[in-house]
């Protein structure tokens, strides 16, 4: 398989998890954090579903909020990657 897929595959989680997140979680220990535009816009896409219902960005914020919490990491992530991807909307 294409590398590059994989990458998309790993890396679509949440807003990606960093190296120090995934072992919590049980995960091999590495970074699973977005890096390629392509990787950023399938895990900002899978965030606006919730099952397959598509959601806006500020449900899916509040889900997030309510599941890991106000403080956590991932939020703060997830707001970053929603502020670079609208920012390419107004770019094009």
């Amino acid at each position: 398989m294409d590398e590059r897929i994989v990458r998309i595959i790993e890396r679509h989680i949440g807003a990606g998890i960093p190296a120090d997140e995934a072992r919590v979680l049980g995960l091999p220990d590495k970074d699973y954090l977005p890096l390629s535009p392509e990787e950023k816009i399938v895990a900002y896409a899978d965030n606006l579903l919730s099952g397959s219902r598509l959601t806006s960005f500020e449900e899916s914020l509040h889900r997030f909020k309510n599941l890991l919490g106000i403080d956590h990491p991932a939020i703060e992530r997830f707001l970053k990657l929603h502020k670079e991807i609208e920012g390419w909307k107004r770019e094009g």
